[in-house]
């Protein structure tokens, strides 16, 4: 009754009793065995098996028929070109009564014992990174990695269409267990309705990272992810200014836009000005249709009209499921918003300190209705404001609290509300989805819609960008009660480093897979900032691009620390960040901090290593050739770009020292036997931007370099330059010998009168 399927290296083999049997033929462990489908309705839970003899199509798909509490239809299977199994589940009610749908899943039987799994969350909250045995409830997907074998094994869903889908582990002496689960929430099925469920993926590989990135590019598939168009990257300056007690927004938006005219920012990548929360009345959420004519008395519509003159969007924020609770809007959406498990109106008590409510005392702050997505009237209105703000020239919306809309599908319980009654959609994924996907009509294409604070992946398809940890380097207006008031900036908050940095480690291949990322939706850099927080969040910035916004006052920013945040710009995503320490850093109470990108261009090639170190004491890495992916037999040279110093060649490897609450970001590239760029300080890739080309011409022994950089811009290239060699005109540049080491540094000032800058660099060869 059975079939067997082979591809990419994987067997998938289903037995007699409904059991599927996954093996990889290249001698790798799978690490998986057994998977058992089941179905859980309110009649109860039974693993399916089949009902008459199964098929296969084409050795690549096969299927098995089952009728089981009340339910039938198929098992399907099928294993793609790379060995990566999926399976999903059709089936319809063909009794005469509803049928309640708890879950659909996969028991899977796992030798767990010295594995390290990734334990994803539903939201920008931390990951994590623990030992698989201890047990964990991953949302979506776990990412599994053996230290001894080197094999890796994700397994997780690649559709979050309707369901809410968790995978658990459970630890035991028998190696483990592991269930991948699709939570209806008691969605009823009605007689004669036929249902497919999500879909389950599982692969197996030597490279974590690598089989992260094939789960996403699985799951972009079925949602048809929105990953093309430029970045927004612009300004929003919560850190230093306040345009909800001081100037006006209007007018501080307008002088920040000259301000970016001036420091030739719009040459290096700035495109949008996000103006968040001021356009509300009174800064009052769920007002969008309303502008707060204080803040912007000549409108809106002329503000982005304004920007655009000026080759800069406009961008603003919003909460596409909240309502505020007061009398009369209780009322008015009294049938519109998702019921709490009483029946009554899901009620988020936010306590909302900002605008006129900053005053109020924090108890008697504001709450907010969470607004049913699956409504027609919640899907109109939504529709309607973004079209709205679509037509006045508004080009970038950051949409904000998701987890409102998102009932059992939010971390936090308390929103786990669920639709009302005449909704036909499963709670959860689908009701968020069916309201997003009504701001997204009304936005039209165009539109750049980001999400945050609520689910990651279930807006996959209908936001072109999300948020993947939780707010970092942003600022907060003076607000009274709060623990950091009067300040509007909080230093050496740690733990909310570490909780970004892990983030970014672990999602790193959902960037242009399933979204634009956002690791740091804000930027801060200016003093009073200490420079080594600004150097970690700039560097982090350039490890791992995506959407930014900077949060400085760009009309008296720090001449040093504008010039740090011009080194950030413009953005680069080219060089597939990779991490060196992701399943390892938790064996030394660290969060992973080694981050790799490597960078190629006509002229060369070469990687990056920042080194990040967020404890209170110094940490030391031993590195080789090896970790980053080179020939340990090469040539390879080490520069320092914080510390602007040539730390000689790797060799046989080298012990790196981090300071405590800092990092050092290396540049690593191939050494000549001749004068070469070793490294720039124009932009924090070392070459990446602004550098076009460089030619060695042994001939007349020549180096040419041509740049490209905004003009009244100013910088330096670092040169190596082998002993035996000579700079011969001083003017150039300085040698700096480094003792010890077969190269010299050259430093080679820059002056960019015009947009582009051509070097010729004399040397000569000593007797």
């Amino acid at each position: 009754m059975g079939f067997s399927l082979e591809a990419g290296g994987t067997s998938t083999r289903l037995d007699d009793a409904g059991a599927i049997h996954v093996e990889r033929l290249d001698g790798m462990a799978a690490q998986v065995g057994i998977i058992h489908c089941f179905i859980e309705t309110a009649g109860g839970r039974e693993r399916l098996h089949p009902a008459r003899p199964a098929e296969s199509t084409d050795g690549e798909r096969g299927a098995f028929h089952w009728r089981q509490l009340g339910l039938v239809g198929e098992v399907n299977v099928s294993v793609d070109s790379q060995g990566h199994t999926s399976i999903h589940v059709d089936l319809g009610n063909e009794g005469d009564e509803q049928i309640e749908l708890l879950s659909v899943g996969m028991e899977l039987s796992a030798g767990m014992d010295g594995a390290v799994c990734l334990v994803n969350t539903v939201d920008q909250s931390p990951v994590s990174i623990i030992p698989a045995t201890d047990g964990f409830d991953s949302h979506a997907f776990t990412l599994l990695q053996w230290s001894d074998s080197e094999s890796a094994l994700l397994v997780g869903f690649s559709s979050l269409l309707r369901a809410t889908c968790h995978v658990y582990g459970t630890g035991d002496e028998g190696g483990g267990r592991l269930e991948a689960v699709a939570d209806y929430h008691g969605y009823l099925i009605d007689v004669g309705e036929q249902l497919t469920s999500e879909s389950f993926w599982l692969g197996c590989g030597i490279d974590a990272q690598r089989l992260l990135g094939q789960w996403a590019d699985a799951l972009a598939s079925q949602h048809g992810a929105l990953t093309s168009g430029d970045l927004p990257v612009g300004w929003l300056g919560w850190a230093w200014t306040d345009a909800f007690a001081g100037e006006s927004a209007e007018q501080l938006i307008l002088e920040t836009a000259e301000a970016i005219a001036e420091l030739g920012l719009k040459e290096l990548g700035f495109n949008t000005i996000w103006s968040s929360l001021t356009n509300l009345p009174q800064v009052t959420p769920g007002k969008g249709f309303e502008v707060d004519e204080r803040q912007h008395p000549q409108g809106i519509q002329w503000l982005a009209a304004q920007l655009a003159d000026q080759g800069l969007t406009l961008g603003l924020w919003y909460s596409a499921f909240w309502k505020p609770d007061t009398t009369d809007e209780r009322e008015r959406w009294l049938g519109a918003t998702l019921l709490d498990a009483d029946g009554a109106p899901l009620r988020q008590d936010k306590r909302w300190p900002y605008g006129e409510h900053v005053d109020v005392a924090p108890e008697k702050r504001l709450g907010f209705l969470c607004l049913d997505g699956s409504n027609s009237q919640v899907r109109q209105e939504l529709h309607d404001l973004f079209s709205c703000w679509r037509e006045w020239g508004v080009g970038y919306v950051m949409c904000d609290f998701l987890e409102a809309g998102s009932g059992p599908l939010a971390a936090d319980a308390a929103l786990h509300g669920h639709p009302q009654s005449e909704s036909s959609a499963v709670a959860g994924a689908e009701v968020l989805r069916q309201g997003l996907k009504a701001v997204r009509e009304g936005a039209g294409e165009r539109m750049v819609l980001l999400g945050s604070t609520g689910p990651l992946l279930e807006g996959v398809g209908l936001l072109d960008a999300m948020r993947v940890a939780i707010d970092y380097c942003e600022g907060r207006p003076r607000i009274p009660a709060t623990y950091f008031h009067p300040a509007t900036y909080i230093q050496d908050d740690w733990p909310r480093h570490k909780a970004v940095l892990t983030n970014v480690a672990a999602r790193a291949p959902f960037h242009r897979r399933l979204f634009k990322s956002a690791a740091s939706h804000m930027l801060t850099v200016d003093e009073p900032l200490p420079m080594g927080e600004a150097r970690i969040a700039a560097t982090l910035t350039c490890m791992a691009p995506g959407v930014l916004f900077f949060g400085d006052d760009l009309r008296a920013i720090h001449p040093e620390r504008l010039a740090l945040l011009k080194r950030c710009l413009p953005v680069l995503e080219d060089g597939e960040l990779r991490v060196l320490d992701l399943f390892s850093a938790h064996r030394h109470g660290r969060v992973p901090s080694l981050l790799l990108r490597r960078y190629e261009r006509t002229w060369d090639d070469w990687t990056l290593l920042a080194a990040f170190n967020l404890e209170d004491d110094a940490c030391v890495h031993k590195l080789t050739a090896e970790c980053f992916g080179l020939d340990p037999a090469g040539d390879w040279l080490l520069f320092d770009f914080h510390a602007r110093r040539l730390l000689g060649e790797l060799g046989q490897g080298i012990k790196l020292c981090v300071p405590a609450g800092d990092v050092r970001l290396l540049r690593i590239s191939r050494r000549r036997e001749h004068p070469w760029l070793l490294s720039t300080d124009l932009h924090l890739s070392q070459g990446g931007a602004s550098v076009d080309s460089v030619v060695w011409d042994d001939r007349v022994c020549v180096l040419s370099v041509s740049l490209r950089r905004a003009a009244g811009e100013s910088g330096a290239l670092w040169l190596q330059v082998p002993r035996g060699w000579d700079l011969v005109d001083d003017a150039d540049g300085r040698l700096l010998m480094v003792a010890g080491l077969r190269d010299h540094v050259c430093r080679v000032p820059l002056d960019f009168h015009d947009a582009v800058l051509e070097l010729s660099l004399r040397f000569q060869r000593l007797d």
